[in-house]
């Protein structure tokens, strides 16, 4: 009999780290660890501030995957202005109908993502809009078609494991 261990990942708003481990007993052990002090400054939001470049009055936040987006659409806002370039994470803020607005990227993939919107919300952001493409299962939505997401969803091993009814 081969014993395996699988783990599953995942990131909160509220800066807890969530380690579910699956044995091949079935049993489900879920271990919740603030994570606060293990995050850095990978957009280099913290620095940007220490060095005056940024306040924290800022409170809204448009997201991309793609940097060059970011850059694109900082060309959108008043007195834009780049406040951090850091780890390929690059990050504007400028004003938009009076609103001040920070526009960052968030690299690819659920990973980076995660770890750029929890430092956003770390930082005092309250409102992040996530601009850009995805995948989807229903076939009513056709390309070009406007999702305002409620939830999201993540395909992994484990979550087929733990819901084969649900993922296909």
């Amino acid at each position: 009999m081969q014993t395996s261990i699988k783990f599953f990942l995942s990131t909160t708003s509220n800066f807890f780290l969530n380690i579910i481990v699956i044995t091949l007993s079935n049993k489900i052990y879920n271990c919740s660890v603030p994570t606060h002090f293990m995050l850095g400054d990978h957009l280099g939001l913290k620095e940007a501030l220490d060095k005056g470049f940024i306040s924290k009055d800022v409170k809204r936040a448009i997201v991309h995957g793609n940097p060059d987006r970011v850059s694109e659409q900082a060309k959108l806002l008043k007195g834009a202005k780049l406040v951090a370039k850091k780890r390929g994470f690059i990050t504007y803020v400028g004003e938009y109908n009076s609103a001040k607005i920070m526009i960052s990227s968030t690299g690819m993939g659920s990973g980076s993502a995660s770890i750029a919107i929890e430092e956003l919300i770390e930082f005092g952001i309250e409102k992040i809009i996530r601009v850009g493409t995805c995948g989807g299962y229903l076939n009513e939505i056709k390309p070009g078609d406007l999702v305002v997401p409620t939830a999201t969803l993540i395909e992994t091993p484990v979550l087929r494991y733990l819901y084969p009814n649900y993922m296909h």
